[in-house]
């Protein structure tokens, strides 16, 4: 009985560190995104889903969720409160190593809007991913300014910064990331495969 609970202790713990995929979501078209929430009315703040930590900051006044839309609010500007417009930005980064997989905007139309997402790069090296719907991108567009492939391996603390460069203004909606076990999830999941073994051969 001890050995098979640790087993599945083991491969339970095995399989969560090797399917770690979390979408965060800042608008959801109804003011109930989970990320959107824990980012409102903060210009630098924290949030924990599925085990990985998004931290996330903007110079241009405070996040702001809306019916309509999550983005900076440049307080005091003539600025669209709950998009990214002007010269807006959000810069965040992630506890632990991952891939991020694709980023899901709102709002981004054709040539006219259009938005960068960029990795800092382990000691240099910046990676940059032009977003743009119906025209020219450095990434496969599939559906309405949902962008996937991005498949970029970033590093824990790595800087990663979303922002508008040309247009009006869009949202930002989700995006999804999967996160890499740390070395130390890895020999905890092989000492459990161990202790069980060596429990199953005394039993016998």
């Amino acid at each position: 009985m001890m050995e098979t609970f640790l087993t599945a202790a083991a491969l339970s713990c095995f399989g969560y560190s090797v399917s770690a995929q979390v979408t965060f979501v800042f608008d959801d078209g109804s003011s109930t995104g989970a990320a959107g929430l824990a980012l409102e009315g903060e210009s630098n703040t924290t949030y924990t889903q599925g085990g990985i930590e998004l931290s996330a900051s903007t110079e241009f006044g405070i996040f702001n969720l809306t019916g309509s839309g999550f983005g900076p609010n440049d307080v005091g500007s003539l600025d669209d409160t709950d998009r990214f417009d002007g010269i807006e930005s959000m810069v965040f980064s992630f506890n632990t190593a991952g891939t991020f997989q694709s980023i899901d905007l709102a709002a981004l139309v054709g040539a006219t809007e259009t938005a960068t997402l960029s990795f800092a790069g382990i000691g240099g090296g910046s990676t940059i991913f032009h977003l743009r719907d119906d025209v020219s991108s450095s990434i496969v567009s599939s559906g309405d300014d949902f962008f996937e492939g991005i498949d970029y391996d970033f590093a824990p603390g790595e800087s990663i910064t979303l922002s508008i460069t040309v247009g009006n203004g869009w949202t930002l909606e989700n995006f999804t990331v999967t996160a890499v076990p740390e070395p130390g999830t890895y020999a905890l999941i092989a000492g459990m495969l161990a202790l069980a073994s060596v429990v199953v051969r005394r039993r016998r």
